[in-house]
């Protein structure tokens, strides 16, 4: 979905519930939780004037807390070991 000035609040909610089946990102797949996703969204909702910063974010790996500043974004959340890994 592209977010623009002509986007409907309706449209950014559909957006909303298709996070919940999970996010697709490009070379990883489907993950439960996206970062860059929730600023984009997040920063778009505010952009067209539909909430101010901060913003909770809900996605099916957790909830996010999106704060937007002068050029900047903070993301408050949890974060759990998924898996473990050893290199040789």
């Amino acid at each position: 979905m592209t977010l623009d000035s002509r986007t409907e609040p309706e449209q950014l909610a559909a957006f909303g519930l298709a996070a919940d089946d999970g996010v697709w990102e490009r070379g990883a797949g489907e993950t439960l939780s996206s970062g860059t996703s929730s600023v984009a969204a997040a920063a778009a909702a505010i952009a067209n004037g539909w909430c101010e910063s901060p913003v909770h974010v809900h996605l099916p790996g957790g909830d996010l807390l999106v704060e937007l500043t002068d050029g900047g974004a903070r993301l408050t959340g949890p974060a759990a070991e998924i898996c473990r890994v050893e290199l040789v």
